[in-house]
């Protein structure tokens, strides 16, 4: 991460500036995505279908949780811990999936690849 400080003539104040990176910065190869035009839906797509536990499918459409889930609920907790631990990794922000608002939904967003993909965005404000 960079920063530089300077003065802004049009406000009339001091600004700091933060640039990220989005290369692979240390040893675990970790890289820095903050920004919203960094955040897709592809790219999150991705990470949660790279996430699954091999047993789980990954197609977007394929059940999670659920009727015809391949997740039960002990497997869908450490499946959603490991998921919240690669997003801070790769976004740069931290989530907590397995909320009170993410349960009382009428629709569980962790009943398919899509739907977590697309709540994830959400909590993402991409």
């Amino acid at each position: 991460m960079g920063h530089r400080f300077g003065y802004n003539p049009e406000r009339g104040h001091n600004n700091v500036t933060f640039a990220f990176w989005t290369e692979p910065v240390g040893a675990n190869n970790v890289r820095v995505m903050t920004t919203s035009a960094q955040i897709s839906l592809e790219k999150v797509r991705h990470l949660v279908i790279e996430t699954l536990p091999q047993s789980a499918g990954n197609s977007p459409g394929e059940a999670i949780f659920g009727p015809g889930g391949t997740l039960d609920s002990l497997g869908l907790v450490g499946y959603l811990a490991d998921l919240e631990y690669r997003i801070a990794e790769i976004f740069g922000r931290e989530v907590v999936l397995a909320s009170e608002a993410a349960m009382s939904r009428s629709r569980s967003p962790f009943r398919d690849v899509t739907a977590l993909s697309e709540y994830i965005v959400e909590l993402l404000g991409a």
